[in-house]
């Protein structure tokens, strides 16, 4: 009816055009019934339902849209969201790409999309929350990273999740627990490890303390080989670790 009368009125492509909105399927956002020379207007094709405004016609043409997303492209914007990148266990950004990352363009009509990359993150519930927001904000190797600490169970130490050009740094690989220091990792995450032979490797260091050297019947010191004898290669993770020479010798009570 307003359609038929808006044309009955007048043969203007702006000038007695509903002004009202349709549905568009194809790009999941609503078009408004005016002059197409104008952004974000078309000509209704006949015979379809048009609605007095966006919100109307997202709620009840699109409905299956999600419908922050309707509204927003309807306005030829974006919403700000945060939507599930489940293939990169993140979150990406509902922002103009032109902008940059963690903004990308995001065109799929029905996907859930969140305000906050918590709630995003709590989707992708399989991965660490702090690595998932960190992940989401940032596509550098060092700003964005956590800046926690996850076990390297090879090496018996926590390394740091941070750009792995630095000393002490590595890319966490997911899924993996990380702690907020380094006590905290060798306590919780290599409970196994002589505590005080992971936090000093953490912190790329030595403990200075003493271990049994069973077969040479004596005891060797923990610290820096380079520095020469009593120093040694010590690189048993689990190995008790003595602060003196008479603790460790007591380790040895046949000798």
């Amino acid at each position: 009816r307003d359609l038929c009368t808006a044309n009955s009125l007048s043969n203007s492509l702006s000038i007695g055009r509903s002004n009202k909105y349709f549905a568009d399927y194809a790009t999941g956002r609503c078009l408004q019934d005016c002059d197409p020379a104008l952004d974000g207007c078309a000509l209704v094709p006949p015979p379809v339902n048009i609605y007095p405004s966006i919100e109307v016609c997202c709620s009840n043409g699109l409905s299956w849209v999600e419908d922050s997303y309707c509204t927003s492209r309807s306005n030829n914007n974006y919403t700000n969201g945060w939507v599930a990148d489940y293939p990169g266990e993140k979150c990406i950004q509902d922002c103009d790409p032109a902008a940059g990352y963690p903004c990308s363009a995001h065109n799929n009509h029905g996907t859930k999309i969140y305000s906050t990359t918590d709630e995003c993150c709590q989707r992708l519930n399989w991965v660490n929350r702090d690595l998932c927001t960190a992940n989401s904000l940032s596509n550098s190797l060092s700003i964005g990273r956590s800046n926690k600490y996850f076990a390297d169970y090879a090496t018996g130490r926590c390394l740091q999740d941070c750009d792995p050009a630095l000393d002490g740094c590595a890319l966490v690989p997911p899924p993996v627990n990380i702690y907020p220091s380094i006590e905290v990792c060798c306590s919780n995450g290599l409970s196994w490890v002589e505590d005080s032979y992971c936090t000093s490797r953490s912190n790329n260091n030595y403990t200075n303390g003493w271990v049994a050297d069973y077969p040479g019947e004596k005891c060797i010191q923990d610290c820096d080989p380079a520095a020469g004898y009593p120093c040694s290669a010590h690189n048993n993770h689990g190995t008790k670790i003595y602060s003196t020479t008479d603790e460790c010798c007591q380790r040895l009570n046949w000798v």
